[in-house]
């Protein structure tokens, strides 16, 4: 997704998007400092240009978030059209191809079954309002199972609790028992 922005980012404002910009600006903004250039005929020159792309991004960039969408195999339950990832302000989500006129939506699973005994929700990855990424069921309210580790979708050999992934600069990754009275944890291969 982040490519994608930038290349319609570099798209509607060329002129502030490139280094020789960045350069030029740096100059002129030295002389503004060294009393040599009037400071608001530096702001009338640059903003100029710059109200006269935001206006037209404006208008071309209305549907970005339509081409940021990824298309998936599953298929809505209410309708039967194709669902679609697409990015909201908590992360990505299933949504309906179909909307507006189709409104179903769902969290995207990471695939991993739930944690908790007798639930068959799946993993889910959220963010809260700071923008905190943490793990939950997918079957909330039902199932309140939560984690700020996410977790690997294998058990405990040692206490039958559930493994997390864990990153140091140490080890790398590892895979750490959830349970914090259980020192189980392995090392996960290095993919080099």
């Amino acid at each position: 997704m982040g490519e994608k922005v930038i290349e319609l980012l570099v798209k509607s404002f060329p002129d502030i998007l490139n280094v020789k910009f960045t350069s030029q600006m740096e100059d002129k903004l030295d002389k503004v400092e060294e009393g040599k250039e009037d400071w608001i005929d530096l702001l009338r020159s640059f903003y100029g240009p710059f109200a006269s792309d935001l206006s037209r991004a404006q208008k071309e960039m209305r549907y970005v978030k339509k081409e940021l969408e990824e298309k998936t195999d599953k298929i809505c339950e209410k309708c039967g059209s194709p669902m679609v990832i697409k990015h909201g302000r908590f992360g990505k989500f299933l949504s309906c191809s179909a909307y507006p006129d189709c409104k179903s939506s769902r969290p995207l699973t990471l695939e991993i079954k739930c944690p908790r005994k007798d639930c068959n929700g799946e993993i889910v990855q959220r963010r809260t309002k700071k923008r905190k990424t943490f793990y939950g069921c997918s079957d909330y309210p039902e199932c309140d199972f939560f984690s700020w580790d996410r977790p690997a979708g294998k058990g405990c050999p040692e206490c039958g609790s559930f493994l997390v992934e864990k990153y140091s600069r140490s080890r790398g990754k590892y895979l750490k028992c959830a349970n914090k009275e259980c020192s189980y944890s392995e090392q996960v291969a290095s993919n080099k």
